[in-house]
């Protein structure tokens, strides 16, 4: 999903992500309930994990199994929930313009970056609480080599790699290696000058770190600002970085409406330009029932065949550009 800030410029923030410490059972629970978005990529997230620990993570959120904080399991269910915060915000537009992880952190801010795939970086982080040195490096020198396509500040140097790649020996350096989070995090508010730093984790950790780094001249956004967030937090996220739904009128405001609904996520902020199949992946039967809901809140619509419409279910702005021109084209009904 794409949007534009008053400027004009796609919304940008630097994602942070914490490290050991931050997860605990039931985390994001409600959000899995209220967001399908954020439950496909947690779900996504569990099963590429379940061949190294076992078990499928998701359950055990749901049900808030304290078995979340034994070794082996910790670090992989909050690396699942960092993957599914980071994947729900840059589907919503959300671009990170620089990304650091504190520790175990760094794997979501590495696939973050498009880095690291989320297949390949499993192993890694189902071995990093567990698995042996000699194991480890076996596990890490599986891992594909690649630079970050988004500036990366490293935990485990203490500054923003330059062209350095992320391969075996740096996630071997991670684990055995100082943790110097503090000067890469003063490197990225130096070097990148971001006004939002958004914490992408299950409870608020970092946040306050980084705005007294900051000397506020970056606000800190936890996605998740208590235990048991809600949907509407990480919609207020959103909103508050520039991706609101600058409707300006009742028929865009009904489009924009729809289109949440039929994704499942009321309140959700979808942006006027954002591609229905493409980045919402909205299906024929999708479409279908788009056209239904527009109808019980404009019944004009009704009137206009599937057919006709489809080659204006482009974005939610071209839906309500073509409803304004057809509404105003209609004969006055006596």
């Amino acid at each position: 999903m794409t949007g534009t800030t008053p400027s004009g410029a796609p919304p940008s923030a630097a994602f942070v992500f914490p490290g050991d410490g931050a997860q605990y059972p039931a985390m994001t629970a409600r959000l899995v309930l209220e967001s399908q978005r954020y439950g496909a990529h947690l779900q996504a997230a569990s099963a590429a994990l379940q061949p190294h620990t076992g078990i499928e993570l998701l359950d055990l959120i749901v049900a808030g199994d304290d078995r979340i904080d034994e070794p082996g399991l910790a670090e992989p269910a909050l690396f699942a929930v960092q993957y599914a915060l980071a994947r729900t915000l840059q589907e919503f537009g959300l671009a990170p313009c620089a990304v650091l992880g504190h520790g175990l952190g760094e794997f979501a801010a590495a696939v973050s970056a498009g880095a690291l795939p989320l297949g390949r970086a499993a192993p890694l982080v189902a071995g990093y609480g567990t698995a042996t040195d000699e194991r480890f490096a076996e596990l890490a020198d599986r891992t594909p080599t690649a630079v970050p396509r988004t500036p990366y500040y490293s935990s485990a140097r203490g500054r923003r790699l330059s062209g350095e790649v992320l391969d075996g020996d740096y996630w071997v350096e991670l684990r055995t290696g100082p943790e110097r989070f503090e000067p890469a995090l003063a490197d990225l508010l130096l070097l990148e000058e971001p006004g939002t730093v958004v914490e992408i984790g299950p409870r608020p950790v970092l946040s306050g770190l980084v705005e007294a780094m900051g000397d506020g001249r970056a606000v800190c956004l936890p996605v998740c600002r208590s235990l048991d967030a809600p949907a509407s937090a990480l919609y207020e996220v959103l909103e508050r970085v520039g991706l609101g739904r600058r409707a300006d009128d009742p028929i865009t405001r009904i489009v924009l409406d729809a289109v949440a609904e039929v994704l499942a996520e009321p309140g959700a902020p979808i942006g006027l330009d954002a591609a229905l199949r493409n980045d919402l992946g909205f299906d024929s039967v999708m479409l279908m029932r788009l056209k239904f809901r527009l109808e019980q809140q404009i019944p004009e619509v009704g009137r206009i065949a599937l057919r006709d419409m489809l080659e204006y279910l482009v974005t939610p702005g071209v839906v309500a550009d073509f409803l304004r021109l057809q509404l105003a084209a209609a004969p006055a009904v006596p």
